[in-house]
């Protein structure tokens, strides 16, 4: 498994899970808040070449004009 995370702004903390529902193999782990920040943290299958986690950092940052997936 691959872990990481997403931060939304405010305004977007539904957003994170929009864009993971696009995966039904991710698993939700948890959502913090920093501030006005959400941390929504996952994990995702490992697949080979890391296409997966390529294809949702890619939507990421298309859905949150410029957000970035943090992996561990």
């Amino acid at each position: 498994w691959r872990l990481g995370s997403i931060t939304a702004g405010p305004g977007q903390a539904h957003l994170p899970f929009s864009v993971l529902g696009a995966f039904p193999e991710a698993e939700i782990l948890g959502q913090d808040f920093r501030g006005e920040e959400a941390v929504l943290r996952f994990r995702l299958p490992l697949t080979a070449g890391g296409a997966r986690e390529a294809a949702l950092a890619a939507l990421w940052l298309e859905r949150s004009r410029g957000g970035s997936v943090d992996w561990e």
